[in-house]
């Protein structure tokens, strides 16, 4: 930890001052720029602006620019006429270009082109960025040059000094924050002893014990994650317990109707015996689904409840059209927009559909439509869509109706256990895939089956 502090530190030094040095250097160019404008706005106007009459030397173009040009911390500037130095800077000013002669001889030779130029220059006393400007009156045969330049070596050793306090700063805190650090470790490892306090505690019947840890660090987020497994453990078992009352109240009342039927069923009356019997029968065969139905419900949670291959989704689609016509007195329809080819379990997927296209029978009127599609959806995901102009589902139980036992309050009149929108469901999300509803009451619902393509990442939706 402290050689990845040390180097958190010493990278982020060195990209600021790398940073302060780039922006530096771009300050200095923007203003050899502005002296460039300014002195080509001097140079090209017809008359001096101080006296008002044309200029009537190259010399007075020269003075004019030196005198209007006030030059910044470690800046300097000279004026150079028909390569002999003609004008310096005022004494204040502490870059003295003057005394550098191989800078002045490098002066000298930029004016011989009459270019303008903007770049960095070496001397074995210090590096300059400098500009030089022409200036020159037609039918003259006098040539100046007026040169302004930054001293680059005193720029950058003021952005050092600037950054020596701030690398000693964080030399000290380093060296405090390895000191705490000594002695905070037993607190930071006090999250691991609450976990293993925390475990020991957990009994078959109470799972209510958390460690509640705080902070963001390591151990904190391995405390929430633990406090989050235990909220799903604590879920699954209510569930669990959920799912086995529901089951006792959904077996019970069969059994009780049975129960009842035949203590007062009356054995020397042939049609009471035979109604009696009827009535039995379908309760025991609306039993035996409901455990065909819990049992399914079960499985799912396996790893080998779906065993996905390639499958052309059309082909699967039509395959589900064909089997639906049969379920009832629908005007069916069916369109197959996509050749794309989905990781499914034929079998599954096709129980999963039928179980829609029931539900959209049962919800529907006698010759309304009934609508099945597959289509391409989002990238690396195709659909399987089943629609029907039907009674629909209210928005308060759209969100319920995927769970087991429950029924929405459209279904008042219809025969039903509650458990095909969640064997469904769960299909799906064995899959990988999820099951989208879009309804209206007295419009019709659509019920979209999203699975992922051959060509999807492995993620759960």
């Amino acid at each position: 930890m402290i050689v990845l502090v040390v180097g958190i530190l010493a990278a982020s030094t060195v990209t600021l001052y790398l940073l302060q040095h780039r922006e530096m250097t771009n300050r200095i160019d923007d203003s050899l720029r502005r002296a460039t404008s300014n002195y080509q706005r001097l140079v090209t106007a017809p008359n001096d602006s101080e006296t008002g009459k044309p200029y009537a030397s190259v010399s007075d173009i020269l003075y004019r620019a030196m005198q209007s040009t006030q030059p910044a911390e470690h800046e300097g500037h000279v004026a150079i006429l028909d390569g002999a130095l003609r004008w310096t800077a005022p004494d204040t000013v502490g870059v003295r270009l003057e005394d550098d002669p191989q800078f002045m001889s490098w002066a000298a030779g930029a004016e011989a082109d009459g270019k303008v130029y903007i770049r960095t220059i070496t001397t074995d006393k210090a590096t300059y960025r400098a500009v030089s400007l022409p200036a020159s009156i037609r039918g003259g045969d006098q040539v100046g040059l007026y040169v302004a330049a930054y001293d680059l070596t005193a720029e950058r050793r003021s952005l050092y000094d600037s950054f020596l306090p701030f690398v000693w700063i964080s030399l000290g805190l380093l060296i405090a924050g390895v000191v705490t650090s000594w002695f905070l470790v037993g607190r930071m490892l006090r999250p691991l002893r609450d976990l293993r306090e925390t475990a020991q505690s957990i009994t078959q019947t109470d799972l209510s014990r958390r460690i509640g840890a705080t902070g963001t660090d390591d151990l904190a987020e391995l405390s929430h994650t633990f406090d989050s497994m235990l909220d799903r453990v604590e879920s699954a078992l209510d569930s669990h317990k959920k799912l086995l009352d529901d089951v006792g109240h959904e077996l019970r009342t069969p059994v009780t109707i049975v129960r009842g039927h035949l203590e007062l069923v009356d054995p020397a009356d042939p049609e009471d015996v035979r109604e009696t019997r009827e009535l039995a029968l379908d309760e025991l065969d609306r039993m035996a689904l409901l455990i065909d139905d819990l049992l399914l419900l079960a499985k799912s949670d396996h790893v080998d409840f779906v065993r996905p291959l390639p499958v052309p989704l059309d082909e699967l689609t039509a395959d589900v059209f064909a089997k639906a016509k049969l379920l009832g007195d629908r005007e069916w329809t069916f369109a197959a927009e996509s050749c794309l080819t989905v990781m499914a379990d034929p079998q599954r997927i096709t129980q999963a559909a039928l179980q829609l296209c029931e539900n959209a029978v049962k919800y529907s009127d006698p010759g309304s439509a009934i609508h099945v599609s597959a289509h391409a959806f989002e990238p690396g995901y195709a659909a399987l869509r089943v629609t029907d102009h039907g009674r629909g589902i209210s928005s308060r139980d759209r969100e319920k109706i995927l769970e087991r036992f429950v029924r929405g309050t459209s279904s008042a009149g219809t025969k039903g256990s509650g458990l095909g929108l969640a064997i469904s469901s769960a299909i799906i999300s064995a899959h990988g895939g999820r099951l989208d509803i879009k309804s209206a009451e007295d419009e019709g619902s659509t019920f979209t089956i999203v699975l992922p393509t051959t060509q999807a990442s492995p993620k759960v939706l």
